[in-house]
C-alpha cells in the first residue's frame, strides 16, 4: 500500500509540475527575461525564445497538457484502482449485494479524495506559485519540460497538428500574438501604478507626458510663420544686427524673396564673425548656408528627432499641403515638451501673465495649456492655439479690440501680430456660454 501511495503522490505533484510550467511560460516577465539573458543567463535567453516563437510556445503548451492528461490519467486508472480496492477489503460484504454496495462506497471515497488532493496538489497551489514566482518557476522548470518534450516529440507535433486543424475548420488561423502593449495599455499601467503607490505623483506625470509624446505632431510645436525670426539672403548689416536684438536665437533660416523659399540656416557665430569684419556689404553669404531638412507640418515628433539625428542638426523646416512653409521646429522645442521648460516661471510669465486680476495670454498659447491653468476642459475640433480660435469664431485677421466668447471664457484682442493674435485678454464670464 506504501508503493501505490508513493506513485499516487508522484502523479499528484507530476500534475502540479505541467500545471505550473504552463502558467509560467506565459506569465514569466519579458523584461526580467531579457535583462537576465543581457547578462548571460542560458536559460532566460531559451524562454525569450519560446516567448518570441508561437510555434514553439505552442509546442511547450503541449507539452505540459500532454503531461497533465499522463498524469490524471495514472490517477485514474491506477491509484484509484489500487486504493479503492484496499478500502474495499475494510468493510464486510456476505451477499453479492453487499459487496456491489461496499464497492461503490470504496469507489465514490477514493474518486472523492483524488478529486480533492488533485484540485488542491495539483492544480490551485502549483498555479498559484506559477502566478507568483513566475520568474523563478520558469527558469527552473523550463529544462525538465524540454526535456519532456524530446521524449514526447511526436505525440506533441500529433497534438499540436490537430489543434491547428480543428482551429482552421472554424475559420481561426494561428497566428503569432503580438507581446507588445498599445499606447492606451501603457497609459493604463501607469494610472494604476500611481493608484496602487507604485509610483509618485511627479513620475507618473513624466511617464504621461513621454507617452503623450508619441501622439504628438510637429505642427503642434512649430514656431507659425508669421512669428519665425528668419533673414533675407539679401538682409544688410543693420537689419542683421536689429534681429540679433529683437530675437536672439543660435540658428536663423535664411530666406530669398519670401519665407516659401528657404536656402537654408546661417550659425549666429558666423552672423557674429561676418559682422566684425570692415566694408561688410552683405553679413549672409550663400557658402555659410547649412543645410535645413524639410519635413511636413503633419509628421510624427518621432520622424522629425530621426531627421535632426540623420543629419546631425537642430532645426527642421516644417511645410504646409500646399508646398509653401508652415513654420519651424527645433530641437528646443521638442525638449521643452517632453520634458517642460527648464525655467517654467519666465516661461509661463511670457505667455500667460496675470495683470490687475486680468489674465493676458499670447496668441500662440495653446487651449490645452490655457484649459490647464484655468482648471476647465477647453478643446476644440479645427484649431489648437488662442490665435487659432479667434480667428475660427471672427472669421476673418483680428483687429485690437476684438471681442468673442468660447465655452465660458471671454477673450479681448490686446494686440496682432501679422495677420494673427499676438496678445489678449481672458476672463470668466458669469455663467457658461457657448462659442460665438
Amino acid at each position: 500500500m506504501i508503493f501505490v501511495l508513493s506513485v499516487t503522490v508522484l502523479l499528484l505533484l507530476l500534475n502540479g509540475l505541467f500545471v505550473a510550467a504552463e502558467f509560467a511560460i506565459v506569465a514569466a516577465p519579458r523584461l526580467a527575461m531579457q535583462r537576465r539573458a543581457a547578462a548571460g543567463d542560458k536559460m532566460a535567453k531559451q524562454v525569450i525564445k519560446i516567448k518570441d516563437n508561437f510555434v514553439l510556445q505552442d509546442q511547450y503548451i503541449a507539452t505540459a497538457q500532454l503531461g497533465i492528461t499522463l498524469a490524471t490519467l495514472g490517477l485514474g486508472m491506477y491509484s484509484e484502482h489500487h486504493i479503492a480496492e484496499w478500502l474495499f477489503h475494510f468493510f464486510e460484504h456476505n451477499s453479492a449485494l453487499e459487496f456491489l454496495a461496499v464497492h461503490s462506497v470504496a469507489s465514490l471515497l477514493v474518486v472523492a479524495l483524488l478529486t480533492y488532493f488533485h484540485v488542491v496538489i495539483g492544480e490551485m497551489i502549483p498555479k498559484s506559485l506559477a502566478l507568483q514566482k513566475a520568474e523563478r518557476v520558469v527558469l527552473w522548470i523550463t529544462p525538465i519540460m524540454l526535456a519532456f518534450r524530446w521524449l514526447m516529440y511526436p505525440l506533441v507535433l500529433g497534438l499540436n497538428a490537430l489543434g491547428n486543424g480543428l482551429l482552421a475548420l472554424i475559420g481561426i488561423q494561428r497566428t503569432a500574438g503580438s507581446h507588445l502593449s498599445s499606447l492606451e495599455d501603457l497609459q493604463f499601467i501607469v494610472n494604476h501604478s500611481q493608484e496602487a503607490g507604485a509610483l509618485g505623483k511627479e513620475t507618473a506625470e513624466v511617464l504621461q507626458e513621454l507617452l503623450a509624446f508619441t501622439d504628438t505632431d510637429a505642427g503642434e510645436l512649430m514656431v507659425p510663420r508669421v512669428r519665425m525670426a528668419a533673414l533675407d539672403i539679401e538682409s544688410t548689416p543693420e537689419e542683421v544686427r536689429q534681429l540679433l536684438i529683437d530675437a536672439p536665437h543660435s540658428r536663423y533660416p535664411v530666406y530669398e524673396n519670401n519665407l516659401d523659399e528657404i536656402l537654408g540656416f546661417v550659425h549666429l557665430q558666423d552672423l557674429y564673425h561676418r559682422l566684425r569684419q570692415p566694408k561688410l556689404d552683405l553679413p549672409v553669404q550663400r557658402n555659410n548656408l547649412h543645410e535645413v531638412p524639410f519635413l511636413p507640418a503633419t509628421a510624427e515628433l518621432e520622424t522629425v528627432l530621426e531627421a535632426m539625428h540623420r543629419e546631425q542638426l537642430r532645426l527642421v523646416i516644417l511645410i504646409d499641403e500646399y508646398g509653401g512653409t508652415a513654420g519651424l521646429i527645433s530641437l528646443e522645442d521638442i525638449l521643452s515638451e517632453l520634458v517642460g521648460p527648464i525655467e517654467p516661471d519666465e516661461i509661463h510669465d511670457a505667455e500667460l501673465r496675470e495683470r490687475d486680476g486680468q489674465l493676458q495670454v499670447e496668441g500662440t498659447l495653446r487651449l490645452e495649456e490655457l484649459g490647464e491653468h484655468l482648471k476647465l476642459d477647453l478643446e476644440h475640433e479645427e484649431v489648437e492655439t488662442v490665435s487659432g480660435l479667434i480667428l475660427d469664431i471672427l472669421e476673418r485677421p483680428p483687429r485690437e479690440g476684438d471681442e468673442v466668447d468660447y465655452e465660458g471664457l471671454h477673450f479681448r484682442v490686446l494686440s496682432v501680430q501679422g495677420r494673427g493674435v499676438g496678445r489678449c485678454e481672458v476672463t470668466m464670464m458669469p455663467s457658461n456660454g457657448e462659442s460665438a
